[in-house]
């Protein structure tokens, strides 16, 4: 199936490139052999030069509409962001550039529509999900992320991950630097998350920007991915050389070849 910033989840895959801005973007999204929906949510949005991944969880079809709340929520207030009086509604942090700001307000409005949904219906209670979410403006990426999706950025010196995970174990290895890495992966709440989108009232939206130049990739992936292949897997298969929807093709294949039983997602950008 092939699109062109067109919003698109489930089994099948995406496997067409989009300009978003400069940064020309795909993804591609397949359903786990463990899962019985696809509870992913990719997008490719080139009038808000935004990507966005996110992984939803919660019993029935909870994480699937999660996720799907979520970036539908996301994208509903990047395009029409209130104005004048009440246009920050969870504050302005001036040590944020304003597409930070309007991205950590757009997630805690997703937040707000899933508690709000949760609420609503029986079957949605207790679904949530992590995202992570970034958009580029002449070469500055701006990212937010909540959770354990991730963003990678491989430039001429190497690749490198920038989102930090909310669980359990980096919370851990936060407090306590010297712990045993082997032991603390061992741990039954290793991957536990420490914060969701929907879960709880309190939600923590961390932001960043990075500058981007000629020939930059950026990876967004699900723990389906990363969670299956190791950094120097994610680093040959981002060669700056193959084109993103290949890039997010082959990441997505590659995590269920390594025995990933988890939805696999990813969307990959390149610089130009």
């Amino acid at each position: 199936m092939f699109w062109t910033g067109t919003p698109h989840r489930g089994p099948s895959k995406v496997d067409a490139p989009s300009a978003t801005g400069r940064l020309q973007s795909a993804g591609s999204s397949k359903q786990g052999a463990d899962r019985l929906h696809n509870e992913d949510c990719i997008r490719v949005d080139d009038s808000l030069g935004l990507i966005l991944i996110a992984d939803g969880m919660g019993g029935h079809r909870g994480g699937e509409v999660a996720s799907l709340l979520a970036a539908d929520a996301i994208i509903d207030y990047l395009s029409d962001p209130p104005s004048g009086v009440g246009s920050w509604p969870y504050g302005f942090d001036s040590s944020l550039s304003t597409d930070g700001n309007r991205l950590r307000t757009a997630i805690h409005a997703a937040h707000i529509r899933l508690l709000e949904s949760a609420l609503s219906k029986v079957s949605l209670t207790g679904m949530g999900t992590t995202v992570v979410a970034a958009i580029e403006r002449n070469g500055h990426l701006t990212i937010a992320w909540v959770g354990d999706s991730r963003l990678y950025h491989l430039t001429a010196a190497g690749l490198r991950q920038v989102t930090r995970d909310d669980s359990w174990i980096e919370t851990a290895l936060a407090e306590r630097p010297d712990a045993d890495l082997e032991t603390l992966r061992l741990h039954p709440l290793r991957n536990a998350l420490t914060n969701v989108l929907g879960a709880n009232s309190r939600l923590d939206v961390h932001v960043l920007d990075v500058v981007l130049d000629e020939d930059d990739v950026v990876a967004l992936t699900t723990d389906g991915v990363h969670g299956a292949l190791s950094e120097r897997d994610l680093k040959h298969l981002l060669s700056r050389r193959v084109d993103p929807a290949r890039a997010a093709a082959g990441l997505v294949s590659a995590a269920l070849a390594a025995g990933s039983a988890d939805d696999c997602s990813a969307v990959v950008g390149r610089y130009i």
